[in-house]
């Protein structure tokens, strides 16, 4: 086998240890600098090894369509040198590509191959590697429990050879394929030993992978808050390092953890990110699975040119119809996706009778702007809005006369609010409004805007009006120092109870010394 250049050393050695610390990026970049360098000093170790690191590298990016072309020629070179071992990287790295983009009859084929070779040639480390690409396959594939028994095989090939590197790898998949199929002290043991073995610094591909299965596992048995701080451990690493795929299924988990929670807010969200990275998945696979065309070629050179025309057709045309099948099973998940998310959207924000703000949004919503509010030394009113003997009305007309006129009154409140106010139901008869770049002089301004509306448009049921009357309190950020969104919320109940022992039917604000008196 050719030596690598003098010259060329340093930007092998530079571009190798970029992709040992996990930095693929930067080992693409000098790694497309030693190709071209390379090449044009016919130095083919050189050529070899930086094909080799480029393919793997733009696999872990998600890049699929360069990986494919990188691994296609690196397969061409070390096949004219006759190595064995290089020759079963470049099957191996086929095998991950093709089980990523869906197409298991290829990646299978290689598979094959490379046991075929692993064996005659009697390379324990291969064999005991294939026995993990069996296992990796079956996973993508999710059928799990044909992934087990391979799984297991080669856990006790590499203790045996004592390939310990690689049994932290086949003991993550081993975890997913004992966590899937609800063997959920099998999965903790394995990943136990995964975690043992990462040291600082470390494989952060695997790490990313075991603090998502542990988060699960933590949902699983209740433990949401750890959970739900596993599977973020998770999220960061795989957001800093650009694993795609491991990304989407950490915010697929997050949000199933946030649903049982009953934090629909983020459970939304993280629902987003999730369709975000699959349709990045979706296309890279597309690309990839275009790119397969260009590895139709005679590994063994016994095919005629006739043939080889042949062969890429028929794929071609195979290919098109599963392109189209990936396209359309992806718009179906898409629809129920947004389905969801509609859903999700309108349980986390939305009350449920009036389609304003619910509580719980909006007073996050108040929170946040209360801060924003002192940060900038703005203005910020607060005005609360109960329904005068609202019980008497249901006693009298009924709970669905109740309901309409609930939602008469947050309609005609909503319709005389500017852009910058927000509505919110606060319980069964009671609102909030907050008024941006407002003070407590336009809050009771607004207030009895809402009492004269509600005088002057009363319901009507079977042609006779409901007289309705309102209740109000009002508070800024400003009154009294509030010093959190709480106590202008506490000032402004003052003001409603206030208004409720004057008499009903009138806004009033809290005065202390009034009240003393």
């Amino acid at each position: 086998m050719s030596q690598i250049f003098p010259d060329n050393q340093h930007m092998y050695d530079e571009m190798v240890g970029l992709f040992e610390e996990e930095k693929f990026r930067s080992a693409i970049k000098v790694g497309k600098e030693l190709l071209e360098r390379s090449r044009d000093m016919k130095d083919k170790a050189s050529e070899r090894k930086a094909l080799e690191v480029l393919s793997y590298a733009s696999y872990f990016v998600v890049d699929y369509i360069n990986a494919m072309n990188y691994i296609i020629e690196f397969s061409k070179v070390v096949e004219e040198e006759g190595n064995i071992s290089e020759l079963i990287k470049s099957y191996n790295v086929f095998v991950s590509l093709y089980s990523r983009q869906g197409d298991y009859e290829e990646a299978l084929s290689y598979l094959k191959k490379v046991e075929v070779l692993a064996k005659d040639h009697q390379l324990k480390l291969e064999i005991v590697k294939n026995e993990n690409n069996y296992g990796f396959f079956y996973n993508t594939m999710k059928a799990f429990e044909l992934a087990i028994p391979h799984l297991e095989r080669a856990v006790e090939k590499a203790t045996t050879y004592k390939f310990y590197d690689l049994l932290t790898i086949i003991q993550g998949n081993l975890a997913l394929s004992y966590l899937r199929t609800n063997q959920i002290e099998k999965s903790k043991m394995h990943l136990d030993q995964v975690f043992l073995a990462l040291k600082p610094g470390s494989s952060r591909f695997s790490r990313a992978e075991a603090y998502m299965y542990r988060g699960e596992i933590y949902a699983i048995e209740g433990d949401y808050i750890e959970g739900i701080n596993q599977v973020k451990a998770s999220k960061v690493i795989s957001l800093k390092h650009g694993y795609i795929a491991e990304l989407a299924e950490a915010t697929r988990i997050l949000s199933e953890i946030y649903v049982k929670t009953g934090d629909y807010e983020k459970a939304y969200y993280e629902l987003k990110d999730y369709i975000e990275y699959s349709n990045i998945l979706s296309e890279d696979a597309k690309q990839g699975a275009v790119a397969k065309l260009k590895a139709q070629y005679d590994m063994n050179k016994k095919n005629t040119e006739t043939n080889l025309l042949k062969e890429q057709y028929a794929i071609l045309e195979e290919q098109n119809r599963k392109i189209q099948d990936q396209s359309n099973e992806l718009e179906r998940l898409n629809e129920v996706l947004a389905r969801q998310n509609d859903d999700l959207h309108q349980s986390a924000i939305e009350d449920y009778l009036t389609g304003v703000y619910n509580r719980k949004y909006f007073t996050l919503k108040l929170k946040e702007e209360f801060s924003i509010a002192k940060e900038n030394n703005r203005n910020l009113a607060s005005i609360i809005i109960d329904i005068d003997h609202f019980k008497n009305i249901n006693d009298t007309y009924g709970h669905l006369v109740g309901d309409e006129i609930i939602k008469h009154i947050s309609g005609i409140c909503e319709e005389s609010l500017d852009s910058d106010s927000i509505i919110g139901r606060f319980g069964g008869d009671e609102f909030m409004v907050l008024m941006i770049d407002a003070d407590i002089n336009d809050a009771e301004e607004k207030a009895n805007e809402f009492i004269r509306s509600v005088a002057y448009e009363p319901l009507v049921i079977d042609k006779k009006p409901i007289p309705v009357t309102l209740s109000i309190g009002v508070a800024d950020n400003r009154y009294l120092f509030p010093r959190t969104s709480d106590e202008m919320i506490h000032i402004a109940d003052k003001g409603l109870y206030l208004a409720k022992d004057q008499g009903r039917n009138r806004c009033c604000r809290y005065i202390p010394d009034k009240e003393e008196k």
